[in-house]
């Protein structure tokens, strides 16, 4: 089981051969159920690098604060262990909050953004907690299951812990945004709520090279309500971005 020794052993699966592409997965989920679509469509032509993020999965929860921050350390520890050069990023939910904030720290690193599921951060019409998110009721029962191992009810704390990191800090400025220079592209689902659209459109006129693509018939897990779709869109889009590295 390939491994990254930190101050917790994080697992990742590292398959195929050609440009490397990293992803990230979302909250209560592990890097081979959300990703073996994309995973399936990508890897005959790519090196596809799939973390369980730290406390998910395999990876173990450590002694580091389950925090973004961490989350993009850990991010760039992998890159750095597997000598990872010019990565194409792929990001649902909270794994595509940790892309965005680790592209905006290295503009110059990534060949390409892929945010799916996507959020800026807190938007101003929402208060900032003040106490711990509690996860809604009905979260998806494989997200349950996928931490079972772990304990019955140990995804609660996985869930609480990054939800209220992420929506302690305000959503990411336009001038913020501004700093990304590889392209970008977003896909939604058209069932998200008004402010992930209004923030999907706010990236999109900050950052030149960037785009927006809205789903019909999906809600947030966007890749997997319609993952054809999806999937032919992200092989096109990487193709694309990496054609223009390579030129």
């Amino acid at each position: 089981m390939p491994t990254l020794h930190l101050d917790a052993d994080l697992h990742y699966d590292d398959i195929g051969e050609g440009p490397p592409i990293v992803f990230l997965h979302g909250v209560t989920s592990t890097g081979a159920l959300e990703w073996r679509g994309l995973v399936g469509t990508l890897a005959d032509d790519y090196r596809c690098i799939t973390l369980d993020l730290r406390g998910h999965g395999q990876s173990e929860l450590g002694t580091a604060p389950l925090t973004i921050a961490t989350l993009v350390d850990d991010f760039n520890a992998l890159g750095a262990e597997l000598e990872v050069k010019r990565p194409h990023l792929v990001g649902f939910s909270i794994g595509s909050h940790t892309v965005l904030r680790a592209a905006l720290a290295r503009p110059e690193a990534p060949a390409s953004l892929t945010l799916l599921g996507f959020s800026t951060g807190r938007p101003p019409e929402v208060a900032k907690p003040d106490t711990p998110i509690e996860p809604p009721d009905d979260w998806p029962v494989a997200l349950r299951r996928a931490q079972q191992h772990k304990g019955e009810d140990y995804w609660r704390t996985l869930y609480s812990s990054l939800a209220t990191d992420l929506m302690s800090e305000q959503e990411v400025g336009a001038a913020a945004l501004a700093a990304l220079t590889c392209p970008v592209l977003i896909v939604n689902g058209a069932d998200e709520p008004k402010f992930k659209h209004r923030q999907s459109g706010d990236l999109v006129a900050a950052v030149a090279g960037a785009r927006v693509e809205t789903i019909d018939n999906a809600g947030h897990p966007v890749h997997q309500e319609q993952a054809h779709i999806v999937n032919r869109l992200v092989l096109d889009f990487i193709n694309t971005a990496e054609a223009e590295v390579t030129q």
